[in-house]
């Protein structure tokens, strides 16, 4: 596998997808930030963790980002008056990413096909084999 830095430098925009773990939390940080290419923007619609929030906030003032969007944050929410609210470069929502129509659907046959193949004494939608 590419080292993190190797596969974020070329990018335009960084869309995290990843479990938070006590190998991912803060892989993002201030050298990953410093590996992204100068002006891309950093989406975490994941968990909150995966983001040192601390390093994000120099890097943007910094201006080597150019945005973050945060459905997710560590902690969450956010405290009032907390230093990524309210920024012109900094989009935080309440961790709606998958309340859509489509989502909930979604999420309901993904249950109802799980519910389906215990029943039948199939394995259920196996995500993690160890």
């Amino acid at each position: 596998l590419a080292a993190l830095d190797e596969v974020i430098s070329p990018a335009h925009v960084l869309s995290l997808h990843a479990p938070s773990t006590a190998e991912t939390r803060h892989m993002m940080n201030a050298t990953s930030f410093a590996a992204m290419r100068q002006g891309s923007y950093l989406i975490n619609c994941a968990r909150g963790p995966l983001v040192d929030h601390d390093a994000l906030l120099v890097t943007l003032d910094a201006g080597h980002l150019a945005g973050a969007a945060l459905d997710v944050t560590d902690p969450e929410p956010l405290p009032v008056g907390h230093p990524l609210l309210g920024r012109d470069d900094v989009v935080v929502t309440p961790h709606i990413a998958s309340s859509t129509a489509i989502g909930r659907r979604r999420l309901y046959e993904h249950a109802f096909e799980n519910a389906l193949a215990v029943l039948d004494g199939r394995p259920a939608s196996i995500v993690n084999l160890s």
